[in-house]
């Protein structure tokens, strides 16, 4: 190449490129590129180095640039593909909605949602090479003006012809690798383009079919097909190819299923992890359960609810499937379907572990019927079949009931609400399959189809939600009860109300769950929707403070969570706490408020914040609050400030012994007003705080809570001193109250007029009632065994004599 021509395009180039500091674009950018304050070319000296790194780097970066064998697919096939979609897009069969029937209007949205999971999967893949392909084309962007600007550095310097050329060979590798990645840019770019708005007309004509079937579903009260008899005569009879067609179906919906989780990577992690987390769960308790050691008390093993814990496999599913419904909360339809043919059996074997042996042959039969009832739902082009088929179905579950009831065998379920809506629901089923068969056979097809395949979706909801309830509950119960429950003192002590709240929770959730899907079912979840939206909507303005009746609904849930939150705050640092810190006396009481009045206040600020009160509008309150304390709240604040002063004085703790006004007792609750004492008789008295600070009060357990109690005896002149105080000592040291530090003190007193007087003294800690009584019986027996006698008063009566 001649040397003129070689130093004009290393010109033109530089021209071409913008003098501007380079910054760092990607890890493999040299270290003189992200360094503003060095001179934007190579040192001679450098030149030979940097150029074997370049070259090497410039290797790296075109086999990167080299596309797998996926991307070639895409790029091979991404033109006919999106000719054929618009071909389909245009087809008046795809594009013509109005005259279509629900069957076929679902077999649309699959074939489109298909297409549009595949282009959604190539865009993905060519959207990864294009952020490559601007990482890779910024770095040659550096490379080519660092070299650039080295070359006409080299030619001003005068350097070797050698170093010169050495340069011009590194730029043209740079460029020729330039001008490759932007054809390929540009080719990505224009695929992604292309994608990009075919993408955008699938999901339109998506939403469309959706209208569109939408407008079907409401539309049932008419005749859209020719009566049955009449069809006779216009179409055959071809089980085979419907049984074919139902097949066909049904692949397709799986690839569906399969296409759906496979573009949904993210969502699939999570879910493998949770379902690794549920099988080692069921795992852990069904080896407990076949050791039996599962449960404490043996009686609980024998109970029906606990057997779907010798079912791990069944169990496993379910829980899956629910985790599921939470994982991928935009599932199409398809996805669902196939999730409800998967819990088919494990639903029905939980199910026969809780059901009288009398109700099995029913549910084998219900089952049975409701897997036909989906499979005639993916029947697509055989309207005669179909409606035979539908027909054979809804005769066959009127039978099952008729029987069921002539039988009697709802008398067999032990549950009697399950029972008496079992017995109230049936005459209702039976008369909706009538009508569906009287449609059907009318030629209202999309009527008899929504009722017969709503009340299976009913009941079957019904099943699949009662079975729910049972694992969840179960395993509620089972953790509550295991052993491991009691190294907690709360769940120790609160088991059953923690096990009833827990339940009601759960049947709660499953309760609602199962309106939604009646109210989608009977096409009002968008009306229901709209109506609360509508009641929650509805404000009217106060003064200069707007309240709605959202608001309002905030304003009590913040409230109510508040008590709920401070309830157990309480209750956990009393039984979790406090019984494993030991504090001083009175601490865990003042913690205990402290926090209380802490989460109270919080909460009531947060629930006036939800109506809309304003900072200005606290102040305001509060200036009221403060008038009205002024004049007619002065005795409530002022017993509430007696509160918080014994809080955090402690005088007073609960547990102690007090004795105040004549009135003595147990401190059982101090509270924001008022305190209560639990008299030794069994009354409570509510006692003002402010009476706690202003009176006098006796605590018989401030610093100690030893009691010293005395017993007064009485022996005949003649006994014998020295064995009374023994027998006294001896009676109080034997009994298990009494402490021995201060010990048991008998005294003699001294004389009486007909007896000896002595005094036994001893502490108690508590059993103070009981320990008296003891110890004076156990006085009485010793001295009776030694002979010692209780004196009796000794009188003189003198009689006057008469005169005679």
């Amino acid at each position: 190449m001649p040397k003129q021509l070689l130093s004009f395009l290393l010109f033109f180039t530089l021209f071409l490129t913008p003098l501007t500091a380079i910054e760092k674009t990607s890890s493999i950018v040299p270290e003189a590129e992200v360094k503003e304050q060095k001179p934007l070319y190579i040192e001679l000296s450098d030149i030979p180095a940097e150029a074997a790194q370049t070259t090497i780097k410039l290797k790296k970066i075109k086999e990167e640039l080299t596309e797998s064998a996926e991307v070639r697919e895409i790029q091979t096939v991404i033109d006919s593909y999106i000719s054929s979609i618009d071909a389909l897009l245009k087809d008046p069969v795809y594009s013509d909605l109005k005259n279509q029937n629900i069957r076929e209007l679902q077999k649309l949205r699959q074939q489109w949602k298909i297409y549009n999971q595949e282009l959604k999967t190539a865009e993905q893949t060519i959207n990864k090479r294009i952020k490559l392909y601007d990482e890779r084309r910024q770095t040659l962007k550096a490379y080519s003006t660092l070299w650039s600007e080295t070359h006409v550095n080299a030619t001003n310097v005068s350097a070797p012809p050698a170093i010169q050329e050495h340069i011009a060979n590194v730029i043209i590798a740079i460029e020729e690798l330039r001008n490759h990645a932007k054809t390929n840019y540009d080719k990505f770019l224009t695929a992604s383009n292309l994608i990009t708005t075919r993408i955008l007309a699938i999901d339109e004509k998506l939403e469309q079919i959706d209208k569109a079937e939408a407008q079907r579903a409401t539309q049932v009260f008419y005749q859209n097909q020719v009566p049955l008899f009449a069809m006779f005569s216009q179409h055959t009879l071809s089980p085979i190819a419907y049984v074919a067609s139902i097949g066909k179906s049904l692949s397709e919906k799986y690839s569906e299923f399969l296409i759906y989780n496979q573009t949904h990577p993210e969502q699939q992690i999570n879910l493998f992890i949770g379902a690794l987390l549920i099988i080692l769960f069921v795992g852990y308790f069904n080896y407990l359960y076949r050791k039996n050691r599962l449960f404490v008390s043996k009686t609980s093993m024998s109970k029906k609810e606990y057997f779907f814990i010798g079912l791990p496999f069944s169990t496993i599913i379910l829980l899956i499937v629910l985790l599921s419904v939470f994982a991928f909360p935009d599932a199409p339809r398809s996805v669902r379907e196939i999730l409800l043919y998967i819990i088919i059996i494990p639903t029905l074997r939980i199910m026969l572990t809780v059901v009288h042996k009398r109700v099995v042959p029913y549910l084998y039969g219900y089952f049975s019927l409701y897997f036909f009832s989906l499979m005639e739902k993916n029947a697509i082009g055989f309207d005669l079949d179909d409606r035979i088929f539908n027909i054979l179905i809804s005769l066959s579950f009127i039978l099952l009931i008729v029987t069921f009831v002539q039988k009697k065998a709802a008398d067999f379920i032990s549950f009697g609400l399950i029972k008496t809506i079992i017995y109230r629901s049936l005459p209702l089923v039976l008369l909706f399959l009538v009508i569906s068969i009287v449609a059907n056979i009318y030629g209202a097809v999309l009527l008899s189809e929504k009722i017969s395949q709503g009340l299976f979706t009913i009941i079957q909801a019904s099943i699949i939600f009662y079975v729910l309830t049972i694992i969840l509950s179960g395993y509620v119960i089972i953790l509550l009860r295991r052993r491991i429950s009691s190294s907690s003192n709360i769940l120790d002590q609160y088991a059953e109300k923690i096990e009833h709240t827990t339940t009601v929770v759960i049947k709660f959730f499953m309760i609602v769950w199962w309106f939604k899907i009646v109210a989608r079912i009977l096409g009002l979840e968008d009306d229901i929707s709209e109506l609360f939206t509508f009641i929650l909507e509805q404000s009217w303005v106060v003064g200069s403070t707007t309240i709605s009746i959202s608001s309002m609904v905030s304003f009590i849930s913040i409230l109510v969570g508040t008590w709920l939150l401070a309830r157990f705050v309480h209750v956990f640092l009393d039984i979790e706490v406090f019984s494993r810190v030991k504090l001083s006396r009175g601490m865990p009481t003042a913690i205990s408020t402290v926090l209380n009045y802490i989460i109270v206040i919080s909460g009531v600020l947060i629930a006036l914040s939800s109506l809309g009160v304003t900072t200005e509008q606290f102040a305001l309150v509060f200036g009221a609050l403060g008038v009205g304390i002024g004049f007619g709240l002065r005795n409530i604040i002022a017993n509430f400030v007696s509160g918080v002063i014994m809080v955090f004085e402690r005088p007073i703790q609960i547990g102690d012994t007090i004795e105040v006004d004549n009135t003595m007792g147990k401190v059982m609750k101090i509270g924001t007003r008022a305190s209560a004492i639990q008299t030794f008789d069994g009354s409570e008295v509510i006692m003002p705080n402010e009476h706690f600070i202003s009176s006098k009060i006796i605590n018989w357990t401030l610093s100690d809570e030893r009691r010293r109690k005395t017993l007064n005896i009485k022996v005949a002149f003649d006994s014998d001193i020295e064995t009374v105080l023994q027998i006294m000592l001896d009676v109080a040291l034997a009994h298990e109250s009494v402490l021995k530090d201060p010990a048991p003190l008998p005294t003699f007193q001294g004389f009486g007029d007909y007896y000896l007087e002595f005094k036994l003294y001893y502490w108690l800690a508590d059993n103070l009632i009981v320990a008296q009584s003891d110890i004076a019986i156990g006085v009485y027996k010793q001295l009776k065994e030694a002979n010692i006698a209780t004196p009796m008063p000794i009188q003189e009566l003198v009689m006057p004599q008469e005169k005679v």
